[in-house]
Order: C-alpha cells, then sequence, then structure tokens
C-alpha cells in the first residue's frame, strides 16, 4: 500500500476556522470580461482553436521566474549553482541523458523518437521502492479517457504500482515494448509535453539573445559596469499596465500580446498546448488544487506549475548545462518523491478506485515506435502528427448525464471561468464502441471525503457526479450526491462517540460541492445562513422553502505545518507576487439536494417557479441585503410538496452584501454566467457595479433561451436563435443582445410548449429595450438604477403575477416602490 495514498495517520479532517469579518467582498470576484463560454449552445465541445482562444485569458495570469526561485515557491527548495549531482545512480542518469540527448540532436528524426529516451532518463533519476515509485512513460497519440475533448499529451507520469508489472521485469524494456491502455485522467499526477524545435517551442533563443544584449548594455552615467540580475533577464521588466518587476520574476502579458521572451508563434502554441492538458487534468482528474508539469524541447527544459489563482513557469534550462542539468535532476528527483496532497490532490478524500485498479497493457508493433518516419517535422501546433483538430473525446468517463439529463436545465448547461458559477459544459454522449465492453473505467464514485462538523467526524461517499468545472484559473467547483457512511463524535483528546439519532445526516438526500473561492471572500453558507437567520427573525418564514438548506460549510486555509518557521505553497506564491496572486481556501458545503428544472411537469409550474425567483431574489435585496449576481439556468431549482412547485435561488458563489458591494474596480464586479448576463455587463465600456436590474435582465434571458430553444424540459429545439449568446466573446453578444432589445419588432420563436411566455417575454423586453434606448439619447439626466424608471421589480411583478391568463401564486406582498 503506498503510504502516500493511504499514510499511517490521515491528515486532520477540515474545520471550520475561526474567520474576521470581510471588508469589499465584491473586490475577490474576478472579472468576465473575455472568459468565454466554452461550450456551444448545442452543447458541442470547441473546436482547438476555439479552446486555445478561451485558455488565453488564463495564460494572460501566467509569471516567470528563474528555475531557483521556481524550486523555492513550488518545490519549498534552495537550488545554489555549488550544488552537486545526486550521489544516488549517478552513471545510469548520465548514460541515460547522453542517449536522449543524442537522439534530440538528429534534427530529421521525427518527434515521436525522443519519448523513449527521455522516459529512460525521467526514470532513471528514481530507483528507490517499487511500491512508492511513480514512473514517466509514452502517451503518445493514445487517447487519455474522461475529459470531453480529445487531449493527449506526450508523456504521463502515474505511479508504478498501477501497472500489470511483474518484480523481475525491467521498467525500461516494458514501457518501450508496450502501449499503456485505457488510460484515464483521473490516474494521472503530472506530465511532460516534448517538442522538437531546438528550444524555439519555449522561446529559449530569444531569451538567450534578450540576456546577452541586456548583459553588455553598459548603465549611463556608468564606466563599465553591466547590468546584472540573479537568474531572469538582467534589468528589471515592465509589465503591461506599466509597474516594474524584479528581474527574477516577470510577469507574462495579456493573451493579446507578444510575451517578453518569446517571438515566435511556436512558443505561444506550445504554452497554449500545455495548458489544455493541465486544464483537462483539473477538470476530469482527482480534485486538484495544484498541478506540476514539464515541457522539454529538445536539450531545453521549463517547469510549469497550474494553480487556480495563476501559472508559474521557469525561465528555460539548457540540460547542456552543467549547473542547469544537477538543478533539473534534483528536481525531478523531488518529483517522483511527492505524495498526492504535495501533486495537488486534496487531503480527506480517498479515491476508492485506486486500492484495486491495474492498468492494462497492449504489445507495440514496429510502426508505432515512430522509427520508420525520418521526415522532417513540419512546425505546427501539436507537432506530433495529430492531423486535423479534433473537438470530441470519444470516450467520456463514467458518470455522464443521460440524454434526458443534459442540456441547458443541468448544471453542466454552460461552462466559464471563475466568473460564473456554473463552470463546465455536458460531455457528449458516448459514440458507440467507443469503449471496449471489458474497459472498467475508473470514477469518483464511491470515492469518500471526511469532514468535521462541530465535533462530529463524518464520511461521506459519493453516488453520482453530478457536475466538474472545466478551467484552469477560478473556483474549480465540483458537485456530487453523497451519502453519510460515518459518522462520530470526536472529543478534544480523540475518544470517539456515537452521535444521537437527531444529529444524523444518514438517510438523507445531500449534494457535496467542492470548490476553491478566495480565501477572503464571504462563503456561500454564511450568506444563505444570514438569509435563513432573518427569515426566521423578521417573519418571513415563507422565504424558507426558496432558499437552499446548508446542512455544513467548512473550509479548509492554507495549512502549515509544525515548524513556524515553515512557509506554505501558498504563503510562498503570496509573498513572490504579492497582489497578483489570490489565496484560496478547499472549501466543502453540504447542501440540501434539490430538483432540477428539467424535471417540471408543465409550462405553468415553470412560470410559478420563475415567479418565485423574481420574489425571493427581491426578498433577498431589500431585507437581508443580498445581491445574488449569478442569476442563470442552472441556478433555479424546486421543491415539490404534494401538487404544490417552490422556486429556490440557488448558488451563492457570486453573491454579495451590498453593504460591501464598494465602488472598488469595475472588473471585478462583472459576474454572472454569459449567455443570461445583462448587457452592461459583457460591454467593455461599463465603469459601474453590478446593479439588481441586471439580474432582473438576466431573469429575462433565462425564460427567453427557456422559450426558444426547447420543445420541452428535456428536448433541445432543431433551431437555436440565441446560439450567439454561448459562442462569442463578451462584446459581440453585448451587441447582439443591444439589436435585439432595442429592435423596434423584436422575434420571439417560442416553441409550442412554452408559447404563453410569448407575453411576458414581449412586455419585458420592451421595457429594457426602452430603457437602453433613452439612455443613449439623455445620458446626463438618466437613472442608471432603473433604466429610467423603465425596468423595476414592482413592472416585472405586474407582468408575471399571471400566466395565460391565470393568476399565479404571490408568496410575498412586499417590495418598496423603488428599483
Amino acid at each position: 500500500m503506498d503510504p502516500h495514498i493511504y499514510p499511517k495517520s490521515a491528515p486532520a479532517a477540515p474545520a471550520t476556522p475561526d474567520r474576521k469579518p470581510i471588508v469589499g467582498t465584491a473586490n475577490a470576484t474576478p472579472q468576465s470580461l473575455n472568459a468565454a463560454s466554452k461550450q456551444k449552445a448545442d452543447g458541442s465541445p470547441p473546436t482547438r482553436s476555439e479552446e486555445y482562444r478561451d485558455l488565453q485569458q488564463d495564460i494572460s495570469h501566467t509569471k516567470t521566474v528563474d528555475l531557483a526561485t521556481f524550486a523555492h515557491l513550488i518545490f519549498d527548495m534552495k537550488l545554489k549553482s555549488t550544488d552537486s549531482a545526486p550521489s544516488r545512480n549517478v552513471k545510469a542518469i548520465e548514460a541515460k541523458l547522453d542517449l536522449y540527448l543524442a537522439a534530440a540532436g538528429n534534427r530529421v528524426a521525427h518527434e515521436k523518437t525522443l519519448y523513449d529516451p527521455l522516459n529512460d532518463f525521467l526514470n532513471a533519476i528514481y530507483r528507490g521502492s517499487k511500491d512508492q515509485a511513480r514512473i514517466y512513460y509514452t502517451q503518445a497519440n493514445r487517447a487519455i479517457h474522461g475529459y470531453r475533448l480529445d487531449r493527449k499529451p506526450d508523456i504521463g507520469h502515474i505511479c508504478r504500482r498501477l501497472l500489470n508489472l511483474r518484480d523481475d521485469q525491467n521498467l525500461d524494456d516494458f514501457l518501450r515494448e508496450h502501449w499503456i491502455e485505457y488510460m484515464h485522467w483521473l490516474l494521472l499526477l503530472s506530465f511532460v509535453e516534448v517538442k522538437h524545435h531546438n528550444g524555439s517551442a519555449l522561446g529559449a533563443h530569444t531569451r538567450k539573445r534578450a540576456k546577452e544584449t541586456t548583459e553588455n548594455v553598459e548603465v549611463k552615467g556608468s564606466s563599465s559596469k553591466k547590468q546584472k540580475s540573479s537568474g531572469g533577464l538582467a534589468v528589471a521588466l515592465a509589465s503591461k499596465d506599466g509597474s516594474r518587476l524584479s528581474g527574477s520574476t516577470s510577469a507574462s502579458p495579456a493573451a493579446d500580446s507578444v510575451p517578453e521572451n518569446s517571438g515566435t508563434q511556436i512558443f505561444q502554441e506550445t504554452r497554449r498546448q500545455a495548458a489544455s492538458y493541465a486544464r483537462a487534468l483539473f477538470s476530469a482528474g482527482a480534485i486538484r488544487s495544484h498541478a506540476v508539469a514539464l515541457v522539454i524541447d529538445d536539450e531545453h527544459f521549463r517547469f510549469v506549475f497550474y494553480c487556480r489563482s495563476l501559472i508559474v513557469e521557469s525561465e528555460p534550462g539548457d540540460l547542456k548545462n552543467s549547473i542547469d542539468k544537477r538543478r533539473f535532476i534534483s528536481l525531478v528527483q523531488r518529483l517522483h518523491s511527492f505524495s498526492h496532497e504535495q501533486f495537488g490532490l486534496i487531503p480527506n478524500m480517498k479515491l476508492s478506485f485506486l486500492q484495486n485498479v491495474k492498468l492494462e497493457s497492449k504489445k507495440r508493433v514496429q510502426e508505432d515506435n515512430g522509427t520508420q518516419d525520418s521526415q522532417p517535422k513540419k512546425s505546427k501546433v501539436d507537432g506530433k502528427g495529430k492531423g486535423k483538430e479534433q473537438a470530441v473525446d470519444a470516450e467520456i468517463s463514467q458518470g455522464s448525464l443521460s440524454s434526458s439529463e443534459s442540456g441547458l436545465f443541468s448544471s453542466y448547461q454552460v461552462e466559464t471561468s471563475e466568473h460564473t458559477s456554473a463552470e463546465a459544459s455536458a460531455p457528449p454522449s458516448v459514440p458507440p464502441g467507443a469503449l471496449p465492453a471489458a474497459a472498467d473505467l475508473p470514477s469518483l464514485v464511491d470515492s469518500t471525503y471526511t469532514l468535521v462538523v462541530e465535533g462530529v467526524e463524518r464520511v461521506l461517499r459519493i453516488t453520482r457526479d453530478i457536475f466538474r468545472s472545466d478551467g484552469l484559473i477560478g473556483r474549480g467547483t465540483s458537485v456530487f450526491e453523497v451519502d453519510c457512511i460515518q459518522e462520530e463524535n470526536v472529543s478534544e483528546n480523540g475518544q470517539r462517540t456515537t452521535i444521537t439519532p437527531d444529529q444524523s445526516w444518514k438517510g438523507q438526500s445531500l449534494v457535496l460541492k467542492l470548490s476553491f473561492p478566495p480565501s477572503g471572500r464571504t462563503s456561500e453558507g454564511d450568506l444563505i445562513r444570514a438569509a435563513s437567520k432573518h427569515a426566521k427573525d423578521n417573519d418571513s418564514r415563507w422565504a424558507l422553502k426558496h432558499l437552499p438548506l446548508v446542512v455544513a460549510c467548512v473550509d479548509s486555509p492554507d495549512r502549515k505545518g509544525t515548524d513556524p518557521k515553515q512557509t506554505t505553497l501558498q504563503g510562498r506564491l503570496k509573498s513572490q507576487f504579492k497582489d497578483a496572486y489570490e489565496m484560496r481556501s478547499l472549501r466543502a458545503t453540504v447542501l440540501e439536494k434539490l430538483e432540477p428544472l428539467s424535471s417540471l411537469k408543465s409550462a405553468r409550474e415553470f412560470a410559478q417557479v420563475f415567479y418565485d425567483i423574481l420574489q425571493i431574489h427581491r426578498w433577498l435585496y431589500e431585507h437581508p441585503r443580498i445581491l445574488h449576481r449569478d442569476l442563470s439556468m442552472a441556478n433555479i431549482m424546486y421543491r415539490r410538496e404534494g401538487d404544490n412547485v417552490y422556486g429556490v435561488l440557488n448558488d451563492f458563489d457570486l453573491s454579495s452584501f451590498r453593504t460591501r458591494m464598494d465602488e472598488g474596480p469595475t472588473s471585478k464586479h462583472r459576474t454572472g454566467t454569459k449567455p443570461f448576463m445583462a448587457r452592461d455587463l459583457l460591454h467593455a465600456d461599463w465603469d459601474k457595479v453590478h446593479r439588481y436590474r441586471h439580474d432582473l435582465e438576466s431573469l429575462f434571458y433565462i425564460i427567453l433561451i427557456l422559450s426558444c430553444h426547447y420543445s420541452d424540459p428535456t428536448t433541445q429545439a432543431s433551431s437555436l436563435p440565441f446560439k450567439v449568446w454561448f459562442d462569442q466573446t463578451d462584446d459581440l453578444i453585448a451587441s447582439s443582445k443591444t439589436d435585439f432589445l432595442i429592435s423596434p419588432s423584436p422575434k420571439f420563436p417560442v416553441q409550442t410548449y412554452f408559447r404563453p411566455f410569448t407575453v411576458w417575454l414581449h412586455d419585458i423586453c420592451r421595457m429594457l429595450g426602452m430603457g437602453y434606448v433613452i439612455r443613449l439619447v439623455d445620458p446626463d439626466l438618466y437613472d442608471r438604477e432603473t433604466l429610467n424608471g423603465n425596468i423595476t421589480f414592482k413592472k416585472v411583478m405586474e407582468v408575471m403575477g399571471s400566466f395565460n391568463g391565470e393568476k399565479l401564486v404571490t408568496r410575498w406582498a412586499g417590495g418598496n416602490s423603488g428599483n
């Protein structure tokens, strides 16, 4: 049994720490500008070029540091130029490196010829206990299962014990002679991307020329002194916003500009390609806070660190340089010895499939090894003969939604970056025959998560994978149906006792939500509890039927060791990058399970639920003074009691108390889910905060898209008139929405099932359109809160109070006469 996976003493289960009051929480929500939706309106995933476009915003958060700084920040190691080479296996390591460099020196050979010698070299660096070993293997063009897109890193990094390898078998021979079959992202610890461009894919030559230039420039006013730095570029670098960065740390500029260490397209493409693998690892792998990867271009290399707040990469190193070579070997040795938590996997989650999974292997044939191909490679994005862009990974993990559950009503309906609450898309249906019947792919189902709430330790078993976010930078939300299978009181002295029946979670229908929100934000649990308490204390118990029930909310902040001098990974990153790095906590929220819109039984039930949402949303705004800020299809759910349905406003991750929505940086206030976001919030020129009427506009778009894109609660229409709102960039969507709203005769292609909504849509669209038109005519005297009085709660309530000629149930007679 691997002690890194199942240590003798398990880490302490997370418990909610004391938290100081938070000021200005709205400023912790990043902008949504350019956070393109990654799923199209018809449910299909993006092409490779579209995916790369979407990754640009994440890549703009890249920081580049010298190798010694990278080792300190990420590996907590102090590297010195005088460090000696590792004493273990020195001759074997050198011999394997020579063989790899010889292969890399063959400029006419195919990139594939580098994979096996590179694996031999990387694996030679570790020759410890076989039970604990991690090994590198060739993935090449073999599919990795579990992700919605076809992504294939060249080399994977896994636990050796996953292989069906006899004790007497030679590892190098086995890996050269076999392909690993049915690899899944859940099993991957890390990856290596290989290029054969003599360093160009890493910007190595540009960096070298820049360094040579700056080191030979004399400082003005100095006789002969050269500008030098400790590792990075020789002079301080200016970031895009004009700020200065030290020589050992540089910020990658925005996605649409050329980074200072690259003048080549292949460097940009390699960056995006590696980031796409990291995103797949975050989205379809084990739940993790970060990942470490390698990008190697012949003798040149970079280490890259991906986390939920930024990307850190080392400057290019050179394996032919003795200092760089020793450092590289030391860092790879450290990677080999990483625990699962050091690889970024979250603590307290026990992955059931790791106990017995064994990967199958298939004997290679000669042409698979790439030795027949001696033609020079063409410069292209992937450089490994993958051919045309492939949009869909044919193999989807277990737990994919059935066809009846897919679409806009599920939590998979649209994926965005952190700026939204629905961060992932529905996997496409699994094509017939995509997986052999014998393939038993791993799944998070049956894995367990342990947490402590008010002195009670509980073990939750995952029964269904509902939602996995798809992105790098962001909260990385995952949602699971769970059962409580074990619970006991844990006293301070370690004694365990049985809990009382009224404390028990067993038998309840529960949902576990895991995410990595900024540590400074008020939690969803705190917001919902504040609203529930206000309802109970102020004779507004009706509101409880329309709020989620939070069973528990537990934060695991940055964990510190017993040594007071020891720094944490997040602490080092924060110290290095200051405000550019956002501290995050692992948050586990346990909630009552609610019903999705797709299970409603009639158009009138939809109408009642939307009317309920209008009322509870306004009550939250007026009384506990909470603005939701993320109305979307996935965030509207319901409860059923007999023949009655009660709309429930769900997912308060981006919500904020009104008292804390200050006039800070405007980009921080652009929150929402793109197809349902107000026109203002999508427009680059908007310089105000998120207002109440923006959520009213979102409710309009929800009803509009529901009515026009679905022929019934579970069937998508053949025509999708508002498809562009899912596919395009923010500014284009803003322009499209403006044109639609101000049109003198907007068209509402409502499906027959939802036809009674036409009256609602016409009246609310006219309110919004008139408000936007008047703003263009007389902006100076304009009331932005209500679009000059055109869109208010009272006006929308008058429209939505009846449906198809009959009154709906009004839950709340309140609501002031303002906005």
